[in-house]
């Protein structure tokens, strides 16, 4: 969880990793100013500080 401290949503955007990692397809939607970009944001540099779950 550590990994994560730096994000908007730590426990959401750990969840939504474990959820592309496994394949699935989701969709990112809600009103403006909800935290949509930050967290596609905090996604991209999860996933190029080569943070990996479980």
């Amino acid at each position: 969880m550590d990994e994560f401290k730096y994000c908007l949503r730590p426990e959401f955007t750990e969840l939504v990793l474990t959820k592309i990692v496994t394949g699935a397809a989701f969709n990112v939607y809600g009103d403006k100013g909800t935290g949509k970009a930050r967290l596609i944001d905090d996604l991209i540099k999860v996933i190029e500080s080569g943070i990996t779950v479980n």
